[in-house]
């Protein structure tokens, strides 16, 4: 299959290592024939970076238009900046090409939904790239909660803490139509939504904590920031997402904070907990059951988090869930893999790049819905956007509403 990629920043870069990862592991048959950029010199640093790692250079367009009117490809690989997702994938959807977009799938819940549509009318895939569920540590929890293995779900929570003033990652993600919160944040919807499914009500409270960020770089070994950039989106978010029955989802995210930073991950249960690593470290998924003996010591440290943790324990649970809890692919990309791996973060990056691309690549071939399809990208989106409707309307908002944009004040704010 010919693939062209659209957006040769950062990102597009970083996917043009997961193509590696599949070519050099026999995993599919593609060729990257195109890369597509506004801005010619990132098109030509990606055409030679696919000529360093690929072994070949593929052609550089500076427009979706020159590209399809030289060669249409098979697939694109959207890359570019979130705003600019549903423009470009519409385009390319309407001249018929099956489109992987990066995370988020759309700015907005009404863009999200205009790209379903879209690929609906014209009888061609699309599906958002979500790397983090991908991950080995990711694929455990979820086997470890599908089979109930400590009882069913009652509270996730996902806590990020950190960034003080610092410019995170670009300029356009503190704009308006950036929404940090969202292009942050949407990794850890989709988490929510893999490992418990969809909430029926969301409440939120959204803040701008730094008016101003600050780019850093080091000048003879010295940090200097460099002039202010202003702030127009919430760098704070506490949403509460609410299930039928008594499971409850805790997303926190304060990228605003200075000082000691704090992540955390883990997945309360009725008999236990599943402590899950942040993604891309390699660590080990740790899963604690709760005995009876915990609570009878006047220690609530124990009582909220049961029994120490008990390597051999953790591990005969682990042991139960293992066989189908990696598919082929995963096996291959991972070798041996049973809990945890030790490689370095660009290897781990790109092989969970491959992963993503590979399954759409599958899911075009084989004419099967992806993974992580363009109505599961839209979920990740209405499920941050819910929290920062709920904040802005100051009571709690049903999924739904904002799914079918009954509710879109705060969106409609956006210009986009």
């Amino acid at each position: 299959m010919n693939i062209a990629l659209v957006g040769c920043g950062l990102m597009g870069k970083r996917h043009i290592h997961g193509l590696k990862e599949l070519i050099t592991n026999n995993l599919a048959d593609v060729k990257l024939t195109a890369v597509v950029d506004s801005d010619q010199t990132r098109a030509a640093e990606a055409a030679r970076l696919s000529k360093e790692v690929l072994g070949y250079a593929p052609r550089t367009y500076g427009d979706i238009g020159s590209m399809m009117n030289s060669k249409r490809p098979d697939i694109a690989d959207i890359a570019t900046d979130v705003k600019t997702h549903h423009t470009i994938a519409m385009s390319l959807i309407q001249g018929g090409v099956n489109c992987l977009v990066e995370k988020p799938l759309a700015v907005t819940v009404q863009a999200c939904n205009a790209i379903i549509a879209e690929s609906k009318k014209h009888g061609v895939r699309v599906a958002v790239a979500e790397n983090y569920r991908r991950d080995p540590c990711n694929r455990l929890t979820k086997s470890l909660i599908k089979n109930e293995v400590l009882g069913k779900p009652l509270h996730m929570l996902q806590l990020s803490v950190g960034g003080g003033d610092n410019l995170l990652l670009s300029t356009w993600r503190h704009k308006k139509s950036g929404v940090i919160s969202l292009d942050m944040g949407v990794h850890y919807t989709d988490l929510i939504y893999y490992f418990l499914g969809l909430p029926r009500k969301v409440f939120g409270t959204a803040s701008i904590i730094r008016n101003y960020r600050y780019k850093r770089e080091m000048v003879n070994d010295k940090a200097i920031r460099s002039a202010a950039i202003e702030c127009e989106t919430e760098d704070f978010l506490d949403a509460l997402y609410l299930y039928e029955g008594r499971t409850i989802a805790k997303l926190y995210l304060n990228s605003g904070a200075a000082g000691q930073g704090l992540w955390y991950r883990i997945v309360y249960c009725e008999d236990g907990s599943i402590l899950v690593p942040m993604d891309r470290t390699g660590e080990e998924v740790k899963a604690i059951r709760a005995h009876d003996d915990d609570y009878l010591s006047l220690n609530p440290a124990q009582i909220w988090l049961g029994a120490p943790y008990n390597e051999e324990e953790s591990q005969n649970m682990i042991d139960s869930v293992l066989d189908e809890t990696y598919d082929d692919y995963t096996k291959i990309l991972f070798p041996s893999i049973r809990n945890g791996y030790s490689m370095r973060f660009e290897e781990v990056d790109r092989k969970l790049i491959a992963l993503e691309m590979l399954d759409f690549i599958d899911s075009v071939r084989d004419h099967r819905h992806p993974e992580t399809e363009a109505y599961d990208g839209m979920i990740a989106v209405a499920l941050i956007y819910s929290a920062l409707e709920s904040s802005l309307l100051g009571e709690a908002v049903n999924l739904n509403d904002v799914m079918n944009m009954k509710i879109q004040d705060y969106q409609n704010q956006l210009g986009v």
